[in-house]
């Protein structure tokens, strides 16, 4: 005989506060407009685009940008100050515990267990701070393109500015993605936890339950 499968017990946490989630939903607009801004004038010659159109493109790209970098540095300063679970301790991948529990989320992973986190799982850790510094680099190139401090940029930021841009694109697509393997697999609600806040959690995967591999 199976042993029997004990039900859910499911609990909703506030997790994500307003500051949170909504420069989520920002800066995911935001980076979508400027992507399509960004190829349209990539692609210029392509789409024979006049001096005019081309200028009032760049126009847009400018305030959309502002918009970006603003929405960005709120976040930024919102990890020094805001609730434990959007602060940098909770994001950056380093800690006395993070590499243990790593290797206990990934071991856990391979062999189909759930654990559940209120904040980012140790993966997500990695890849929310891999976005954050790309996200930075895109707006400090950006502002610097578009000729608010006293220097001239040189070559070398237009190209890190595009290169940074399909980083980016690769990483929002990782992202999707691993977010919708998280849905599926646990349950949780990411998805609707960036609108209402609140995440759903399962009480047993949530408690340690898995020794997982050793640590030494």
């Amino acid at each position: 005989m199976e042993p029997q499968r004990s039900s859910p017990k499911l609990v909703s946490h506030k997790v994500w506060d307003p500051v949170v989630r909504w420069f989520h939903w920002i800066n995911f607009l935001s980076v979508l407009a400027l992507s399509a801004l960004g190829l349209l004038l990539l692609n210029d010659d392509s789409l024979a685009l006049g001096r005019q159109a081309k200028e009032k493109i760049e126009s847009v790209h400018v305030i959309f940008g502002y918009v970006f970098a603003a929405n960005l540095a709120i976040r930024l300063w919102w990890a020094f100050v805001g609730k434990r679970v959007a602060r940098w301790r909770a994001i950056l991948p380093f800690g006395p515990r993070y590499r243990a529990e790593l290797r206990r989320y990934v071991y856990n992973l391979r062999h189909g267990r759930s654990h559940t986190y209120l904040g980012h799982n140790p993966l997500g850790r990695l890849s929310v701070t891999t976005l954050f510094a790309l996200l930075l680099m895109q707006a400090l190139t950006g502002i610097a393109l578009a000729h608010v401090f006293p220097w001239r940029p040189g070559h070398w930021v237009e190209e890190t500015h595009e290169v940074v841009f399909y980083l980016l694109v690769v990483m929002a697509a990782m992202h999707v993605v691993a977010v919708i393997i998280a849905e599926v697999r646990g349950g949780s609600a990411l998805i609707s936890a960036m609108f209402s806040g609140r995440k759903i959690v399962d009480v047993r995967q949530h408690e340690p339950r898995e020794p997982g591999p050793p640590t030494a």
